[in-house]
């Protein structure tokens, strides 16, 4: 029994279950096809049955993606879920049917969908649940596989805290309106002053707040979208990484003008983000990632396209 290399196959094995469409017009052909094993993973079978599901399901959710890549993702999915049911499974970890149909309604709860409203759904499209099930049992029996053997190496220090903060900060971006208030004749600095306090008092948001401003001709506004830290100067740069949306900085005064600056909008904060449970999932999904590829390595992958 031979080992393949599983990047190189699927390729491979693509046109092959193609082609199996065409038999499958005749009954007792289609029988066959069904039952048609298509790749053995550690001695276990994929069915051309597992297969063709799964990529009715997959073809479902990603309507835009080619056949070619719901061919590829199909196989790639079946053959990686066969292993981690495998490990998790031989390490004596199981998943009650009713901790995966909770699990399953659930998650269709977030999109307002209901377990029955989705099988139907799906009915319509000639796809069975059962596949969609399978991914879910799949998913818990490894995330415990995973958390079980892994946890304990989880080791999260103050200066990866920093370090990932950092980052993030990096990433971060803002939606900030410069509102310039400009001395005139009739406008002395302390009138401006006087106004400036009020508005950043008055301050609530960007769409209600400055449209009043915006008729003023001694008042410039300049919106700048989603400009990073790097792309501001100091003092400003900390007191906008400092601030909060919706908010409005305090005055800077010149001796020509007073500057306010309104931050609109934060995208990818850290402070959106619970740093430590983050960083913990992303060094559980490093072990899972590194866990796979050994295990993919170390099993006998074998795709039936010459049988």
């Amino acid at each position: 029994m031979k080992k393949y290399n599983p990047q190189i196959i699927i390729f491979l094995i693509i046109p092959i279950i193609s082609c199996f469409l065409f038999f499958s017009t005749n009954s007792k052909a289609a029988n066959k096809v069904v039952t048609k094993i298509i790749v053995l993973v550690n001695d276990s079978p994929i069915t051309y049955r597992d297969y063709s599901e799964r990529a009715k399901y997959n073809q479902f959710i990603s309507p835009k993606k080619t056949l070619k890549q719901i061919e590829s993702l199909t196989i790639k999915e079946l053959v990686n879920e066969m292993l981690k049911r495998q490990e998790a499974i031989g390490s004596g970890i199981t998943v009650p049917d009713s901790q995966v149909r909770a699990t399953l309604k659930n998650m269709l709860s977030e999109s307002n969908e209901t377990y029955e409203s989705y099988k139907i759904l799906l009915d319509r499209n000639n796809i069975d649940i059962k596949t969609y099930e399978e991914q879910v049992k799949v998913s818990l029996l490894w995330g415990k596989f995973i958390n079980f053997h892994y946890r304990k190496f989880i080791n999260i220090t103050q200066d990866n805290i920093n370090e990932f903060t950092n980052e993030v900060d990096s990433n971060t971006t803002y939606d900030i309106k410069k509102i310039t208030l400009k001395k005139t004749k009739t406008k002395t600095i302390n009138d401006l002053l006087k106004e400036a306090t009020l508005v950043n008092f008055k301050f609530k948001n960007c769409e209600e707040n400055l449209i009043d401003l915006e008729k003023k001709d001694y008042i410039d506004i300049i919106r700048i979208p989603s400009i990073r830290l790097s792309g501001l100067e100091e003092p400003i740069k900390s007191m906008v990484k400092f601030g909060r949306e919706n908010t409005m900085l305090p005055p800077n005064v010149t001796k020509e003008n007073i500057k306010l600056i309104a931050i609109c909008n934060i995208a990818n904060s850290a402070k959106n983000i619970n740093i430590e449970n983050t960083m913990r999932s992303q060094q559980l999904r490093n072990f899972e990632n590194k866990h796979l590829r050994d295990l993919s390595q170390d099993s006998i992958i074998e795709f039936k396209i010459n049988d």
